[in-house]
This record gives structure tokens, sequence and C-alpha cells, in this order.
């Protein structure tokens, strides 16, 4: 092949790359260096394409060229490139590469064939079709069967996957500007490879529906703004897709072996899937089709699933499946549950999922079963069962899509999904009866996916039983059948998911059997039971624990402490690292916040343990916040406070102290980094949780150490820790540290100060200071009177870390201090800001006002979110009524200027253009500010009052949905109930703090929580205030300069002169 390089440059890459196939690390670390240097010739990818190409040559070359010439044209082909470095690569190299490249497409090896595809969709998401306008019509003729000829009379095959494999790379990226070239030439080409299974293998055909799927999704996402882009290329395509899907799907895979197999039948109803999100209404007349032969396939598969995946080790299973045909079985079952919750979340189709609700439920406890493979699995490590079967973990499997698919449904026709389980479950007992009398060892995991699906939505059968409209026989379920699950010893999973279901409903339990089932659980915690049992025990004294907590009946669990935390504590000393160790941690924790007296007389057992822990897990946060919960609660108990804190901060204080020292001889490790941040984290949990004021001796000896800390390391972690630390202090016990001085003569607050100063220096990182705002706003808060002149300085250092700041988090936090003291003293930090002179000469003023407007929208966290706009507002009234001139000249950054002929555009079409921007005046930007928040309250007050249709629901949907109405009787009794409870929640988001946030995330940080501001009604606040501007005589200065998305937003809460 003559690619005009030259030989002797293109054998030296040739023996470099045979080098770095060498087993030799020397000799792969010598040609990677050699390789990396020869890059910087511009025939060099040339020479890897020409390896790629050349069928002669060794595999592992041709493997190996392939691979480096994808990561070069990944960082050089393009400027538009995410991953784009200089140099860009020379042009002609460029056109060169695409003339050839294709050749590749058609090579005999299925890997070079897939990584030239690869490199020409890349490419082609770049340089398609502008400099690279015959690719399409190469690719046509590759699916046609040829690269040189239109028609050939003989097919290529090669040349097919080869065009196949690129168009299935490139079409997600194609954009709405290219889409009316592609879909009339991509379309019937897909249809002609899908409906020819005598010409075309499963998995071409297969490839063909995928593509016809992506295009779908394409054109979907450009009918969100042109609403014609399914009529004007997609319908005409669909009676003959949406027929030959049927036809195909209504084929058996046992039946037509080289027709279809289930990875097939995926791949359609996947492209159902995705014509139902978005077109619905255009498969309305094959619903009766498409619903049949989905449902066939759900019922078929659901019987073969378990007979081949769940059942694998069974006498019947004629032979052992692949993974390959697993994963083929498991993959099917996923894109069921998603057409099935696609169709639910239509209006148009509500009621169908709603009659077929019964059968549903039947299928999906079937999929839910416990697989052979899951108790191999569980029973060699139950530390895996632990994690697989977590509620809030992050394993997923056909079991968990399943549980997920019923709680879906669930949601939305509670009654008819409780009604529906009350006649499952009485099949399906009935149908592992069946099998224990033919002696099928299988039959109890029906029992135990039965137990697993009620337990799953607890939440909906309680609310109806509340409301008096369950059918489902609950208590008889619990009281009989649970129950009765417990004596089947021969299987633990069984007995432990019983024992677990139980604990979810102790409600229904009478007294003596609650008894029972409290120190049977207590009983299956001990060594000798089996570790299924062990768990399921401990999940279920966890559960009874907060179940009985919230019904305050905790006193019921108080005579089984003892055999409890014996049994806990023994697992957690064997367990203190893994899952389970986790899951005994965090049930230890809510056993031991039931009664502070049982506490007060096992205090010399659980205090050490807690220790213990945390010094073994400093490096793990999950853990260490577990163990931080448990000393919590120790020292929050009246009869082991002071003891924990005698046996913890002596401890605590050596690790600092000796820490000191090793930092004058040793680099500080990332292991030692994580000890002293989670030392000084535990401090300021003993500091915020500590009942005692004035502090102790032991906790003062802490405070120097953490100072001596903070004054001496850069390591950002220590600094961030030690500043919320020293903010701990200043909240807890201000007074006493006015007051104390050191044996030098020097005051807490000095030290205080001086530590902010280093943190504020310019040479210290400002990953240091992601927090220091709330540190500064703190001390100035409790000492403003005895700051004196440090205030100033303070405040000068903040303006001046803020110059230097390029992350957002530091700017946030060094931004807020400010708009604290607009809150407390605005004259006061104004004429501050006016009287220091910025970077550029003018008054700092422009520089942080210009600074605050630009960073406000990307804030985060919602107490500093509303303190700023609040203080925003604050500063536009000040400014409006007293005509500040100090405001009036400053100009910042206004609305975004959009190019009206900009399309949607994927990643690789992003124009690398400079954005535009207005500029406005700051008072007008500040105006601008707070419509985005009025704007985005309005949403979320939307959302919670349930005011949002479905995203994705189309416009000939909804008109339909206007004409068919909705039988309101038989939806679910939380209609109304949710109405009231979603109004109730909006009130409360913005009236109250406690409920507007999770006072969880605010338990170390008092000040938010007490913060008067917080039981403002934001958007009450904020509209009142709009429409009282919006009378004022300058309104027209700011409504000169509304958007459209303002305009309709001042509309909406009743402003009229826009």
């Amino acid at each position: 092949m003559n690619l005009e390089i030259d030989k002797e440059f293109a054998n030296v890459i040739f023996q470099a790359l045979h080098q770095a196939l060498s087993p030799d690390k020397t000799l792969i670390d010598q040609a990677q260096q050699q390789l990396k240097v020869l890059q910087i010739r511009n025939e060099y990818t040339l020479v890897l394409v020409n390896l790629l190409l050349d069928q002669t040559c060794d595999f592992a070359i041709r493997q190996l060229a392939g691979v480096l010439f994808k990561q070069y044209v990944e960082v050089h082909w393009s400027q538009n490139s995410e991953k784009y470095q200089e140099p860009e690569m020379d042009v002609e190299i460029k056109s060169k590469i695409r003339k050839i490249l294709p050749i590749g497409l058609n090579d005999q090896t299925s890997k070079i064939r897939g990584a030239v595809a690869y490199a020409v969709a890349t490419i082609a998401s770049w340089d398609w079709p502008e400099l690279w306008p015959e690719l399409f019509e190469i690719l046509i003729r590759g699916l046609n069967g040829s690269f040189q000829e239109l028609n050939p009379t003989q097919v290529d095959m090669n040349a097919v996957h080869g065009s196949i494999e690129t168009l299935a790379e490139l079409i997600p990226e194609v954009t709405d500007l290219q889409m009316p070239q592609v879909a009339p030439a991509i379309l019937p080409q897909m249809y002609k490879i899908f409906i020819d299974p005598q010409n075309y293998s499963i998995d071409l055909r297969k490839r063909a529906i995928g593509i016809f799927t992506s295009v779908v999704e394409v054109i979907a996402d450009m009918a969100e703004y042109d609403t014609t882009a399914g009529k004007k290329y997609l319908y005409r395509f669909l009676p003959d897709y949406v027929c030959a899907m049927i036809k195909v799907m209504s084929l058996s895979p046992q039946e037509s072996v080289n027709i279809i197999d289930y990875s097939l039948k995926r791949e359609i109803l996947k492209a159902f899937t995705a014509l139902f999100k978005s077109f619905p209404k255009k498969l309305a007349p094959y619903m009766n089709d498409i619903l049949t032969q989905v449902w066939n396939c759900l019922v078929q598969s659901s019987h073969l699933f378990v007979d081949k995946i769940i059942n694998s080790e069974s006498d019947k299973v004629s032979h052992l499946i692949d993974d390959e045909e697993k994963s083929s079985f498991e993959n099917l079952a996923y894109q069921l549950f998603e057409f099935i919750l696609t169709l639910k979340d239509k209006k148009r189709y509500k009621e169908t999922i709603k009659k077929a609700i019964d059968e549903l439920c039947y299928y999906s406890i079937l999929y839910i079963q416990i697989t052979d493979e899951q108790i191999e699995n569980w029973i060699a490590n139950p530390e895996q069962y632990v994690q697989d079967e977590d509620e809030e973990g992050y394993s997923y499997s056909v079991r968990i899509s399943g549980q997920e698919l019923i709680e879906n449904i669930a949601s939305d026709f509670k009654v008819e999904t409780a009604n529906a389980l009350n006649k499952t479950i009485e099949r399906l007992m009935e149908l592992a009866q069946k099998q224990r009398a033919n002696n099928d060892n299988n039959w109890w995991k029906i029992y135990e996916s039965c137990l697993l699906t009620v337990s799953s939505i607890k939440m909906v059968l309680q609310d109806l039983l509340k409301a008096n409209k369950l059918e489902f026989n609950l208590n008889g379920f619990v009281n009989e059948f649970v129950l009765s699950c417990l004596h089947e010893s021969n299987y633990p999973f069984l007995v432990g998911r019983a024992l677990f279901t139980a604990s979810k409903f102790p409600k229904l339990l009478n007294a003596q059997t609650l008894e029972t089932l409290i120190k049977a659980s207590g009983s299956a915690l001990q060594e000798n039971q089996d570790p299924i049992i062990r768990v399921s025990a401990m999940k279920s004294i966890h559960c009874f624990a907060s179940e009985l907590t919230n019904e305050n009946q905790q006193h019921l669990l108080v005579p089984h402490l003892p055999q409890i935390v014996d049994g806990l504590i023994q697992m957690v000393t064997q367990n203190s690292t893994n899952h389970i160790g986790t899951l005994t941690m965090e049930t230890l924790v809510t056993v031991l916040s039931i009664d502070e007296q049982f506490v007060g007389t096992i205090e010399a057992k659980i205090s050490p343990l807690a220790i213990a822990l945390f010094l073994k897990n400093t490096s793990d946060p999950l853990i260490n916040s577990i163990v931080t919960d448990i000393i919590r609660i120790l020292i929050n108990n009246q009869f082991t406070n002071q003891k924990i804190e005698q046996r913890l901060m002596p401890t605590l204080v050596s690790i600092l102290s000796t820490s000191l020292t090793q930092q004058q001889d040793t680099t500080e490790t990332s292991n030692f980094s994580s000890l002293l941040t989670s030392t000084i984290d535990l401090i300021s949990n003993v500091i915020r949780s500590s009942t005692q004021v004035p502090l102790s001796d032991y906790a003062m000896n802490a405070f120097m150490q953490v100072i001596n800390i903070c004054l001496k390391t850069d390591d950002t972690a220590v600094l961030q820790s030690g500043g919320e630390c020293l903010r701990a202090y200043v909240s807890k016990s201000v007074d006493q540290l006015v007051n104390w001085k050191d044996d030098k003569g020097v005051s807490a607050l000095q030290y205080i100060i001086h530590v902010i100063n280093h943190m504020l220096d310019p040479k210290t990182s400002e990953n240091g200071c992601s927090f220091i705002g709330k540190f500064i706003t703190t001390l100035i808060r409790n000492t403003a009177n005895v700051l004196g002149e440090n205030l100033d300085l303070i405040l000068k250092a903040v303006l001046s870390k803020m110059q230097a700041s390029n992350i957002l988090l530091v700017q946030q936090s060094l931004i807020m201090v400010f708009a604290h003291l607009i809150h407390s003293r605005m004259d006061a930090v104004l004429t501050f800001l006016s009287g220091l002179p910025g970077p550029t000469g003018k008054p700092v003023l422009e520089f942080f006002m210009t600074e605050w407007v630009a960073k406000q929208n990307s804030f985060v966290g919602p107490y500093e979110c509303k303190i700023s706009i609040l203080a925003l507002a604050k500063l536009l009234e000040h400014s409006i009524t007293t005509e500040d001139s100090r405001f009036q000249n400053i100009f910042v950054k206004g609305d975004r200027i959009i190019n009206p002929v900009e399309g949607i555009k994927t990643r690789s079409k992003s124009k690398s253009d400079k954005e535009l921007y207005t500029q406005v005046p700051l008072l007008v930007k500040i105006y601008k500010l707070l419509i985005n928040e009025i704007h985005g309250l309005l949403e979320d007050k939307k959302d919670l009052e349930g005011d949002y249709e479905e995203e994705e629901e189309s416009d000939d949907e909804r008109d339909e949905d206007e004409e068919e109405g909705e039988n309101k009787d038989d939806i679910d009794i939380d209609e109304s109930e949710e109405a009231s409870e979603n109004a109730y929640n909006y009130m409360n988001k913005y009236d109250l703090f406690e409920d507007a946030f999770d006072k969880d995330d605010y338990e170390d940080d008092p000040e938010a929580l007490q913060d008067p501001l917080m039981k403002i009604d934001l958007l009450e606040f904020l509209t009142n205030f709009v429409n009282t501007l919006s009378q004022h005589p300058c309104y027209k200065l700011f409504s000169e300069h509304h958007n459209v998305i303002e305009k309709q937003v001042l509309k909406e809460i009743g402003i009229t002169n826009v």
C-alpha cells in the first residue's frame, strides 16, 4: 500500500511496536519512550494506519497500532475534542487518513474492523459532513456489501459488519442539522438488514435495530424544540419497522434458533421503549399486538429464567448455560421491566398497567427469587450477602430490578397492588407447596420472594391499613405465614427473611409474639448460629429498634438489651472493617439510643470498643462517621458523658501531640493525614455534643493541640478540620476563650486569630479554606465587640485571599463573610469596602460585587444560598431607597447572547467560540438574580404540589389525555392526601427551618439552626419584594433588561408591566 511515507521511519515504528509487545518490562518502557519521541513526525499516524490496515502484518502489531492511533486521534485530531492537546494534526495528513481508513472496515479480523470503525466514527464526529462529505456514501456502499460497487453481485459481509459498527458509534453523535441527511439514508438500510434473516446474522440484525433506536432517540431530542421532527424524519418509516418487530417478537428462540435469540428480543424491546417514551400516539394502532408479544415474552422468559438462572443447579436443567446466555436473559429482564415502567408513566397506558397488576406481580415475584449462584456466593461469603441485599446499596441484579418494578407500580397503584398481592401470594404459595410435595428443594425460594415483596412495600400497606382500604390480610400474613417460615431451620435464607419481615410490622404482632421474636433475634446473634441467620437477626434488631422507637415503645427492647449488645459487640469485634461490621455498628448506634440508664451500666465495654474502632478505621470515612455517632451517644448520655470524655480526650490529645513531633522528622503520608483529620473531627464532635460549659480541662488541652497543629501544618484536609474544630469551640464557649490565657499570657482568642491569618495567608493553599467563611462569621458574630482592629485586618485578608482564589467553594466561603455582615452591619461593611482599593485601583466594592453576582447562581448549600440572596435583596433595597451612588457606575456580566441559528450540539460538535454576554448595571444583575431565585422556588413548589405532568409526555398525548379524562375514583387513596401533604411540605420548606432542610446536615452548625433568617418564607418574601419594586418609579431601568424566561416568571407572580 503506497502511502508516500519514509520506509526507514516506518520500520523504526514497526520495531518499536514489536519491542513494546515484549514480556520484558525494561524493553517495554524503552519502546514507549521511543514511540513518544516518534510522535513529533507528521507521518507517525500514517504509519500507524498503514500497519493497522496491512493484513500481512502480525495481528498483535496491527492491534497495538490501532490502539495508539485511536489514542493519538482523541488527543490531537480536533480542537473540539474534550481531550485535545497541542499540536493539532497536519491538515494534509488528516486528508490522507480519511481517504484510506475506511478500507479497514472490511477487514477479515473482527477486532481490526472494530478498531477501524471506532476510529472512523470518532473522526467523523468532528469532520463529517463538512470535511468528509463522501463518508456516508462509503458506509451505504459497505452496507450493500462492497466499498467499490453500488450494487455488487457478491456481498462482502465484512464490509457490512464494518459499516454497521461505524454507524452504531456515529449515530448517537448526529446533530439536528445532520439528521435530515441521515434518517432517509440509514433507516431503509437498517430495515432491509433487520427483515432478512437469510442473509444477515442475528448479531447484524440486532445492531440494525440498535441503530434504529439511536435514530429515534436523537429525533426525540430534536422534538423538544422542533415538534415536527418526528413527522419529517421518522413517522413514514414506523409502520414497516413496528410490524417487522412485532413479527420477530412473535417467534420463539427455541423454534427459530437462526432467526432470533433473546438478545435480539431485548433490542426490539429497547426500540419499543424508546418509541413509547417519545412517540406513544404513533404506536396506538399497534398497541394490542405489541402488548401481546411483550406479554408472551414476559411469561416465557420468566419460566426460562427460573429454570436456567434461578434453579440452575436443579436436576431439571438439561445443560449449563454460559455467561453470554446468562447475560442475555438478565438484560432481557431489565428491558422488560423498563418497558413496563415506561408504559406506567404514560397516562394513555396507565389503565392497561392497572388491569395487569395481578399478573405483573406474579411474574415479578418469580423473577426476584434467589438464584443458585447467589446462594453459593452468599454462603461462601456472608459479607457479599450483606452488600447485595442492602436496601440502600449499589449492587444491582434482576432480583433488585424486579423488586423496584413492584415498588414503582405500588407507588402509583396502591390499592390495586395490595389487592393483587393478596391473590398472587395465595397462588404462589400453592405453587411452592406443590413443589415441596414433589420433593423440589427450591420451593422455599418462592416463599422468600413473597416475604421480600411484602416488606418492600411496607409503607404502602400500612397507609392502606390506616385508611381501612386494605383487602390484603396483612395481619394474617405476618402472624401466620411469616411466623411459620421461622420454623424452617433447614433454609437459613427463608428464616432470615421471615425474621426481618416480621421486624418491619411490630404493630401487627401481639405482645407475646413480639417478645418471642425480639428474644429470638438476640439469640440468633450468637456465634453458634448460621452466618446468614446472624446477619438477618442483626437487621431485624435494627428494624425492631427503629420501628418501636417511632411508636414510643422502645421499652419493650430493654429486657433484651444485655443479650443483644453482647451479640453485637462480639460481631463487631470479628468484623470491624467490612460490610458486616458496618451494619453491626449501625445497629449498635440504634440500640444504644434506646435506654440511657442501661448504656451507663455497660460504659466500660462500649467506650473502649468505640475508641478502638476509631483508631482502627481513621482512613474509612463511613465507619468513622458511625463510630463518631456511637461516641456522640455516649457524650450526650448523662450516665456516661464524663467517663467517655475522660477515656477519649487524653487519647486524642496524645495523637495530636505525637503528630507534632513526627512532623518535624517525617513527611506526612495520606494515612497520617487521615489520622489527624479524624482525630480533630472527633474533638469537634465532642465539643459540639458536650453538655459541660465551661469546657473541661481535657477539652482545653485538646484546644491548644489543635491550635498548634493548624499553625504548623500545610495539609489542606487538616486545616479544614482544624478550622471547623476551632469554630466549634467559639460557638460552644466563647466567653471562656476570651478570658482563657496560657502561661505566656496569650489568650485563646489571639491564638484563633493567628490560625485565621495563617489560613488566609497567600502562601497557604486555598484548598484549606473551604469552610473558613463559617469560621470567621462565627468568630465575628460572637466576639465582634472585643476584636478591635483585628476585625478590619481579617476582612482585608479575606479580600486578598478572594482575589487569588480559583476554587468556587472557597470563593463562596469568603463571600459569605460579607453577606452575613450585610445583614448585621451593612453601613459599616459598605464603608469598609468603599474605602479600600481593589485590583484595578477602583474601590474594592466593585471587584467584590462583580465576583459575588457572578458566582451567586453557582453557590451550594441551602443555608448559604438563602442568606446570600437575602443579603443581595437588602443591598438592592438600600441602593434604591438611599440612591447610593457607590453602586451606580458598576457594570457586570448580564445574559448570554445566544446565536439563533445554533441547534442542539453533541459533545463532539460543541463550538469552541467564546461565549458573549450583555453588560448590565449591577443593580439590574441583582434584580435578575432575585427573579432567577423566584423561578427556582416556583419550580420546587410545583414539584412538591405534583403540578408537573410527565416531562416526556408529547403534545399529541396531552391532547388525547384531555379528551379521555380519568376516573378519579380508581386512583389510590393518596391522591387527596398527597396533595395536602405536599402543600404542607412546601409550607414547612420555606416557613420553618426544621423542615426546610435535613437537620442532620446542620447538627454541627448551631448558627444555621438558630438563625432567624431561616424562618423567612423566601418565595413569599422575594415575590413581595419584586412586586413592590415593580411599582417604583425607577422600575423601567430594570424592566428594559428582561429576557423571555424572566417575563414568564414575573407574569406568574402577578407582575404584568414587564
